[in-house]
């Protein structure tokens, strides 16, 4: 009978100790680790408004670290260079998006995740570098929703447009942000590139028609580019979905446009032709 009241005893504080892990949360503010560009254990300062909150399971959030660092990590020229410094992370419900079909997509959350780290640039100079990731939960698990929502409209602030388009590839990234100046539209495009000089930039089309156009900017270590579109180009964006984008500097970039953005500069010719 003893025995059988230790045995007893030791399930009910195992089962005890098992319920309250799987509710363990997590602070809104800390530290925590992650690996290097080396592979060794580094560590993270984070801030995290609402993650307690919101998200449930410390699985999850330790997921998102993850993602936000490898993201982090991607942009760099120099990948064993990388040195996590800190991460912001904002999270929040969002009940009114809804995928490319028309469905509402319920039990949403986004979390968004602003990177900082240490990074050397093609040059080998060292530099904090900065990038953002953008990361779905639909029932509290990390989904891609890459290309499956309908996002909002464009509209325009002054000359300036609402969202850039940002395509992601494996080879590296790219962020188109068009800007009419003068009548004339001009492309301010930033890449993985550290510095750059004599680009190409190439829009591809569905029927297989292509814009070429070349940077006119001189040498700078900016990671930007300059292109100004002609009209004969502007007419072709204004009526064409968009299916690729390549940028060929020191290296090629070559990415596809998801099925969401596809209407990205139809959208925006629109809006700078009223």
């Amino acid at each position: 009978m003893k025995l059988l009241f230790i045995l007893l005893s030791i399930l009910i504080i195992v089962s005890c100790n098992n319920i309250t892990n799987s509710k363990k949360k997590f602070a809104n503010n800390g530290i925590t680790t992650v690996l290097n560009g080396r592979d060794q254990i580094d560590s993270l300062k984070y801030t995290c408004d609402s993650c307690y909150e919101i998200i449930k399971d410390k699985s999850v959030f330790d997921t998102i670290i993850t993602i936000a660092s490898k993201e982090a990590k991607a942009i760099l020229k120099n990948k064993l260079s990388f040195k996590p410094l800190s991460v912001d992370i904002s999270v929040f419900r969002k009940d009114s998006l809804f995928f490319t079909s028309g469905k509402k997509i319920d039990s949403l959350v986004v979390v968004l995740a602003k990177y900082k780290c240490i990074g050397k640039n093609g040059y080998g100079v060292e530099d904090e570098v900065e990038s953002t990731s953008l990361i779905y939960l639909i029932n509290n698990k990390v989904t891609n929703l890459v290309g499956k929502i309908i996002k909002d409209s464009l509209f325009l602030s002054g000359d300036n447009v609402s969202r850039d388009l940002n395509l992601y590839d494996d080879n590296g990234t790219i962020t188109i942000q068009p800007i009419k100046l003068n009548g004339v539209v001009h492309l301010i495009v930033t890449t993985d590139e550290s510095c750059v000089e004599d680009a190409r930039l190439k829009i591809g089309f569905s029927d297989n028609t292509q814009i070429i156009v070349d940077s006119w900017n001189k040498f700078n270590c900016d990671n930007t580019s300059y292109f100004k579109l002609s009209f004969s180009n502007v007419a072709l964006l204004q009526n064409k979905p968009i299916s690729f984008v390549t940028f060929s500097e020191d290296n090629y970039i070559f990415c596809s446009v998801p099925e969401n953005d596809k209407d990205y500069f139809i959208q925006y010719t629109s809006l700078i032709n009223k």
